[in-house]
């Protein structure tokens, strides 16, 4: 694979693994007791939610080290997955309870993804660094 579709690859499965994430999530929510939009759950929908717990979670970190696989920098991995999580947690969260998001845990959202993309920009400039002394030698 090229490098531009190497990256996306990695960027389609570390996306994926976090809607996964989430999804294991929400189906744990559902399993546990919360009923969408304060209705009660039948017990057999509740079993089965807590089987696909594991079907979401396996399939999580099967994306989540294909991502790590395929892509240049863990760091990036861990990027997208934590924010495809974070979005797809608040998208299942309005359509299934109607829960909103205050503007806070947006901005801490926002904060916490510009964080993990200064971690990558350090990463990245380490690593030019280190390929730049090999090369000098």
């Amino acid at each position: 694979m090229l490098g531009g579709a190497r990256a996306a690859a990695a960027a389609r499965a570390s996306g994926l693994a976090g809607l996964f994430a989430a999804l294991a999530a929400t189906l744990a929510k559902l399993a546990v007791g919360a009923g969408v939009r304060d209705r009660a759950q039948p017990p057999l929908l509740r079993i089965v939610c807590a089987i696909f717990i594991f079907v979401s979670n396996s399939l999580m970190w099967t994306f989540y080290a294909k991502g790590l696989n395929l892509a240049s920098s863990s760091a990036m991995v861990s990027i997208m997955t934590t924010t495809a999580n974070f979005l797809a947690t608040a998208f299942f969260g309005y359509l299934l309870y109607g829960e909103t998001r205050a503007v806070m845990w947006w901005v801490g959202i926002g904060m916490t993804i510009c964080g993990l993309l200064l971690l990558q920009t350090d990463v990245s400039c380490a690593e030019g660094g280190r390929a730049a002394k090999r090369k000098e030698n």
